[in-house]
């Protein structure tokens, strides 16, 4: 697995193919599809990378916004152990450098993931963030809970 850049046509392809889970934390968090987010997300991101198998399918889109840490990806990204393992030594490699640039800032990095949305919540545990304090939010009053490392 690569990280590379959010070249358009990458970031097209992951929203062409996002996983459902991301589709439906996007749709119950803000009322649009996750194609959608991922565009408006990639365009307002300071930092945003894309994630690519080794013979170079774009698996998912990464970033960034202010204090706002996202992924979305479609299922290839976690579809072998393999996947699994390189997700997360990458992302956690990702995850202490974003930190580690940010130094002395009281930089935190943040985001409110679908409760229900095991696999991201199990990433997030992965990369070192605290997840608690689940409540109902966006338009569709869902439960999503607090993930957040500083």
């Amino acid at each position: 697995m690569r990280w590379q850049n959010a070249a358009k046509w990458r970031v097209d392809h992951v929203g062409a193919f996002l996983r459902r889970s991301d589709d439906l934390e996007c749709r119950f968090a803000y009322g649009i599809s996750g194609n959608e987010a991922l565009g408006i997300a990639a365009k307002a991101s300071q930092t945003v990378n894309c994630i690519c198998a080794d013979d170079g399918e774009p698996l998912a889109v990464a970033g960034v916004n202010r204090s706002v840490i996202w992924l979305l990806g479609t299922d290839g990204l976690t579809a072998t152990p393999e996947r699994r393992l390189a997700l997360a030594l990458g992302g956690r490699r990702w995850v202490d450098q974003l930190l580690w640039d940010r130094r002395g800032t009281g930089a935190v990095l943040e985001n409110w993931v679908l409760a229900s949305n095991v696999e991201s919540i199990r990433w997030l545990r992965a990369m070192g963030f605290t997840i608690a304090a689940t409540r109902p939010m966006g338009p569709s009053a869902q439960l999503f809970t607090h993930a957040w490392r500083g």
